[in-house]
């Protein structure tokens, strides 16, 4: 464990001596079980969200006089619940209800927010039950499903490949080589500064939410008509901004924001707060503040007559950096190793690789190994991740662990040119990257940032975005694992930027970047960190 850390240290150290880098709240995710009493339900209309082949809900009228009545089928249009009738009553806690007799849904409360209830049915399927059709229908135009075209994934949206070939790239938040804090006004003045910025994601494709290494905090980033976009940082309703300590990636749900809080060794999440509307809320999720890489359960919080008692879990993290989600669970990228989280509970468990081991082998679960791997995203069924040290991306099967590696050479780094059959990059093994950092996925294609060290006297290395095609067009039979034409769409190869030779430019693949990092779609366009330009920028 020792080593593990040691090694983390020193890799982070080397990123802040490169100029290239990338206090605790208490918890509002509870584990066990709430009792229902019928004065929870009676005369009131819930609706139970679901989000698996469809999105909708089921609607229950619930009477004080012991009927009910509700939708037949999952739907969402504004009529009464109807199509079934019956009887409810609450039992041992958990709301039952009946046809003739019969139960048809049986419903026990995980969780009580102020908006909605977290349950599970007879079957442990777990879904939201909300008492306003508004909130419900909110929820469910941001919430993802896996595989169906145009919805927020990993903190992207996915669905519909991106264009073939980018035209323009532009700056729309933060001063290029300046860095400070600033939030960004209307007005214009003062001008958007952010301190070091590493991650990016989107909720919406409209709303963006910047990760300030720097500063510490959160940026809330909406792009006007003009190319620019509006900054303010994130606060909670006592006008108290959140912050971190050295965080270094973040992703959504589509309704909550979730942080890699590095050197606080925890796993961050940022609701908005419904009583205050512009305020956040932020809880430690999992993690107990103490480094280390322990498998165990989350944080959990309770009330009693002497107020809020908060239970921190036995989950640890030796250094949190790269996070995604597929709805269900995060996934961590830390110490080696991919680490899943319950998204509700905070209950944690290594999925592939072993923390604190290194190497470049494929195989299942913890007996697959990474080379510093940094950053991670998902189209629902894998994860994908940059393994930096290994100069590699490399696929991680959600339902088994299985690791494979899908482009890059374990140990060679380099430049990509044209293969020998015409495509516009080599594919698979045959690509060569110089250190892939940020990634995210349109469904169909991988974007990921790439630069090696940057380390004074030594050879400038990458300072690109890629493109990597999932699908290889040149073996289908059966198909490779291996990726399709890996393209550099944006950065001029092995040249960063800096305030003197920053090119006046519109053309993606002439502009200059200065360590890259985060990046996101919002269906569209691109979304890049250039972390060390302090700006994001659009690529479209």
């Amino acid at each position: 464990m020792q080593k593990s850390i040691w090694l983390m240290a020193a890799f982070l150290f080397s990123m802040f001596i490169s100029g290239c880098g990338g206090g605790s709240s208490t918890s509002v995710i509870a584990s066990g079980t709430t009792a229902l009493t019928p004065s929870d339900v009676s005369n009131k209309t819930l609706f139970s969200t679901t989000v698996n082949s469809t999105k909708g809900y089921i609607a229950f009228q619930i009477y004080s006089t012991g009927s009910a009545t509700w939708d037949s089928q999952v739907n969402r249009n504004s009529t009464p619940p109807g199509g079934k009738s019956g009887t409810w009553a609450i039992t041992n806690g958990q709301l039952v209800l009946s046809v003739a007799g019969t139960p048809a849904y049986q419903f026990t409360c995980i969780q009580k927010e102020p908006n909605y209830w977290l349950v599970s049915d007879a079957s442990n399927n777990i879904t939201r039950m909300y008492f306003s059709r508004a909130v419900a229908e909110k929820y469910l135009n941001t919430i993802a499903i896996p595989n169906s075209p145009n919805i927020t994934l990993g903190g992207a949206i996915q669905g519909t490949p991106l264009t073939t070939t980018f035209s323009n790239i532009s700056t729309i938040a933060g001063t290029t080589g300046t860095g400070g804090f600033n939030n960004y006004t209307a007005a214009k003045s003062p001008p958007t500064l952010f301190g070091r910025p590493v991650g990016i994601t989107t909720m919406d494709g409209k709303t963006f939410f910047v990760l300030d290494m720097g500063n510490n905090d959160i940026l809330q980033l909406t792009p006007g008509t003009n190319g620019v976009a509006t900054v303010t940082a994130l606060k909670t309703s006592g006008n108290v901004i959140i912050s971190f300590n050295s965080p270094s990636d973040i992703t959504t749900d589509g309704t909550n924001l979730y942080v890699t809080d590095t050197y606080n060794y925890v796993i961050k999440k940022i609701s908005p707060d419904i009583t205050s509307p512009g305020a956040w809320i932020s809880a430690t999720l999992s993690g107990t503040g103490v480094a280390g890489a322990y498998d165990g359960t989350g944080n959990t919080l309770s009330t009693t007559g002497n107020g809020t008692v908060v239970t921190t879990g036995t989950a640890r993290f030796a250094g949190p950096i790269g996070i995604t989600t597929d709805g269900t669970n995060l996934y961590v990228v830390d110490d080696g190793a991919i680490r899943k989280v319950d998204i509700v509970t905070g209950n944690v468990t290594t999925l592939a690789g072993s923390p604190g081991q290194s190497g470049s082998i494929d195989a299942t679960g913890t007996t697959a190994r990474f080379n510093q791997p940094l950053r991670i995203t998902t189209d629902g069924n894998n994860l994908y991740v940059t393994d930096y040290g290994n100069y590699t991306i490399r696929k991680v099967s959600i339902a088994t662990g299985q690791v494979t590696t899908i482009a890059g050479s374990p140990g060679n780094f380099g430049t990509v040119q044209p293969d020998t059959k015409g495509n516009s990059g080599e594919t698979g093994d045959q690509a060569r990257f110089n250190g892939p950092n940020g990634i995210t996925t349109d469904g169909t294609n991988l974007y990921v940032t790439d630069w090696g060290p940057v380390i004074y006297g030594a050879p400038v290395r990458g300072q690109v975005i890629f493109r990597i095609a999932l699908a290889n067009p040149t073996i289908t039979s059966p198909p490779s694992q291996y990726s399709g034409p890996v393209t550099r769409i944006a950065g001029t190869q092995d040249t960063i930027a800096t305030g003197a030779n920053q090119p006046s430019t519109s053309n993606p693949n002439a502009a200059l970047f200065d360590c890259p990092i985060g990046l996101t779609t919002d269906g569209a366009s691109l979304y890049v960190v250039d972390t060390d330009n302090y700006t994001i920028r659009r690529i479209y």
